[in-house]
């Protein structure tokens, strides 16, 4: 109980239990609506998004697939169960090894970090690449934020870009040596048809000439 009265009839006294009841409901209103929000952010984002206490326990974590997740699925965090770190990016798998081992580094320097283009072979098909940034958190409980976001889609259009450049470098190599084989030819055609008239029908020269 927060918001009570005592049986009587102070008005002054009813309006600051009132008051307070409010404020208690705005407050609470308030919170469900964040609550609400973060949670869209979570379930959103386009990758992996771990909040992670100073121990490395996992506080937060959407189930964004990555390479290092077993064929049951990702690993669920609270309130579902209660994990840490190794568990998520376990050192079984060269591409999580690399990032817990980042975040073991990382975890006390205080400064932003990343990890840029992280390949992950998959065997018979593409690879995925994905840029990993580790945030630190102000929050008493809350101490880091690491986001892995998937950019193979990126990178295979970088790569088609970066081939179609390499064509049209081509192509245009290929113009002027066109060009440049096309002016001498030229002149070496126009030199035989002069010399060609010099040469009566028959003749070996003529022939040549042709």
């Amino acid at each position: 109980a927060y918001a009570y009265l005592v049986k009587g009839d102070d008005v002054e006294e009813f309006r600051a239990v009132l008051q307070k009841a409010l404020e208690h409901r705005a407050q609470s209103v308030e919170l469900r609506r964040i609550r609400e929000i973060n949670r869209a952010i979570v379930e959103n984002f386009p990758g992996r998004m771990l909040v992670l206490d100073a121990e490395g326990r996992v506080l937060l974590m959407n189930e964004f697939p990555l390479p290092s997740d077993s064929p049951e699925g990702p690993v669920k965090g609270p309130p579902e169960c209660e994990c840490r770190i190794e568990e998520v990016f376990p050192r079984s798998h060269p591409w999580s090894a690399a990032i817990l081992e980042y975040y073991l580094e990382w975890r006390n320097s205080g400064e932003p970090g990343d990890i840029t283009r992280l390949k992950s072979a998959s065997p018979g098909g593409d690879p995925r690449y994905f840029n990993v940034r580790f945030v630190p958190l102000l929050h008493g409980l809350a101490r880091s934020l690491i986001l892995v976001e998937e950019i193979s889609r990126l990178v295979q259009m970088e790569g088609e870009m970066e081939k179609s450049a390499r064509l049209a470098a081509v192509g245009e190599m290929a113009s002027m040596i066109a060009h440049e084989v096309r002016n001498p030819l030229s002149g070496i055609s126009g030199a035989l048809q002069v010399l060609r008239k010099r040469f009566s029908p028959g003749k070996a020269e003529r022939e040549i000439c042709d």
